[in-house]
């Protein structure tokens, strides 16, 4: 495993810890004490993580079922993970745009009572100069007085309205609607979303990377067995199907004129190994040859797969040679 994969099992792993810290902090807020749903929300958050990592090799061992049913897993795993850290990250920001909206209220309202309280003066003001342009008598000092009260009252709703402040502004929201074709309403709704996102996706990103050496890693070849049992193979690098094989004489019965005897090319196809073996044996009685042990097959077998590009899988402990089969 190099460096570099090495570094990114360790990020990988730092950030699925952080999201499963979340978690488990968002679920005992929710459930109040430890339970069953907190332990299960823990594990869930590990599980996701790394259930790419197991469809994808599922999907490499042909396993298509199950490597679509762990791709399918991911997502409400995703869902509980995302939802417990959007619930934090958004509702801190849903809280300091209630406070904003408070203030925006409180402005609006200000306003409006600057507007009445400038309307009331106006009339007051006239009511009061028709009046006193005949005399000033008691009705006159009367109007008077009242445009007055108007008139302090006007006075503390701009007072009112001048503490208040300015009308409050997110700075993020209103920089980031300025370069991208969003609106500040749609930037405060989205934003909490990227970094629960990033957080996810860079860790199963990161432990994908690291995880693949140890995943890709081959198994060796058997070593020889003095038995006649079914061998086990590993499996070799797929190339196009061929089998050029030289037949070499001898008493002993050559695994590759078996192979370049009995076997063909069949896209689709695919040669149980162990049967294969009993194919071999049976070859050898026929003609009166000396079948190798079964350690000696795998290991013929194995060279003469990986000299003529035949892939190998197995399946349920069973080994089979793809996109080949035994002649008539």
């Amino acid at each position: 495993m190099s460096l570099g994969h090495l570094l990114a099992l360790i990020l990988g792993s730092a950030l699925t810890g952080i999201e499963i810290y979340g978690c488990v902090e968002y679920l005992l807020s929710q459930q109040g004490r430890w339970s069953y749903i907190v332990a299960g929300g823990a594990f869930v958050t590990g599980c996701a993580s790394v259930l790419p990592i197991l469809a994808a090799r599922a999907w490499r061992e042909r396993r298509r079922w199950l490597a679509v049913m762990l791709g399918l897993a991911v997502f409400p795993a995703l869902a509980l993970v995302l939802g417990a850290a959007i619930e934090r990250t958004g509702g801190a920001r849903d809280a300091e745009q209630l406070a904003r909206d408070a203030i925006a209220r409180s402005i609006r309202l200000a306003e409006a009572t600057v507007a009445e309280a400038r309307a009331a003066l106006a009339e007051r003001e006239a009511a009061a100069a028709r009046e006193c342009s005949t005399g000033r008598g008691p009705i006159c000092r009367g109007l008077e007085e009242r445009a007055e009260a108007a008139r302090a009252r006007l006075a503390q709703a701009r007072d009112a309205l001048a503490q208040i402040g300015p009308p409050p502004v997110d700075p993020q929201a209103r920089r980031i609607a300025a370069v991208l074709p969003l609106t500040e309403a749609q930037v405060q709704l989205y934003q909490p979303l990227i970094l629960p996102m990033t957080i996810s996706l860079l860790g199963i990103l990161l432990l994908a990377y690291g995880a693949h050496p140890i995943f890709a890693a081959r198994r060796p070849a058997p070593a020889a067995a003095a038995n006649d049992q079914a061998p086990e193979m590993p499996p070799a690098r797929r190339q196009r199907p061929s089998l050029r094989l030289v037949e070499p004489s001898e008493r002993t019965g050559s695994v590759l004129a078996f192979l370049a005897h009995s076997l063909e090319a069949a896209p689709g196809s695919t040669v149980d190994v162990r049967g294969l073996y009993a194919a071999y044996k049976a070859w050898c009685a026929k003609g009166g040859l000396r079948p190798v042990s079964g350690g000696q097959f795998a290991a013929d077998l194995s060279a003469a797969c990986k000299s003529a590009g035949i892939e190998i899988a197995e399946r349920d402990d069973t080994l089979f040679c793809l996109d080949m089969r035994l002649t008539a």
